[in-house]
């Protein structure tokens, strides 16, 4: 009796090892792609846990972050103003105008690898900053002392 295959899972934890070994082996463009995704999916989860609610199948990585600066600057959660600078959710924001630069710069001209390089390994700190916010954030709904 064969087992059935079950489709890939596109979670955070089966995604950090392929970032992870993308970068290693110098793929640098898959590897921010890669993190691309898993911060959607980070931000979007944490969008769901101060608002109660679903944002969507639409909500790409551009949408996320001005809802989650639009959160942070309305102060309706505050443990979210407390682990979340602002600063980073710029950071994050820049960094993905430049993944968007790269990706449109592939179709006309070709895209030195250094400037690869430096996108891949940019994203891999900026998600590094973030997982650390995000632990803090987390750790904050579960220690109802600390607000």
């Amino acid at each position: 009796m064969k087992k059935e295959k079950q489709p890939p899972q596109k979670t955070v934890k089966a995604l950090l090892p392929r970032a992870d070994k993308a970068f290693k082996n110098k793929f640098y463009l898959e590897s921010a792609l890669t993190v691309s995704m898993i911060l959607e999916i980070r931000i979007r989860t944490l969008i769901k846990r101060i608002e109660k609610s679903n944002p969507g199948i639409g909500f790409n990585l551009e949408q996320c972050l001005k809802r989650l600066k639009y959160l942070h600057l309305s102060g309706k959660d505050q443990n979210l103003m407390k682990t979340f600078e602002i600063q980073l959710i710029d950071d994050l924001r820049n960094w993905k105008n430049q993944r968007n630069a790269v990706l449109n710069d592939l179709t006309e001209i070709h895209v030195s690898p250094k400037r690869l390089e430096k996108l891949a390994q940019d994203g891999m700190g900026l998600l590094k900053e973030f997982t650390k916010a995000n632990k803090q954030f987390k750790k904050g709904l579960k220690d109802p002392l600390q607000k």
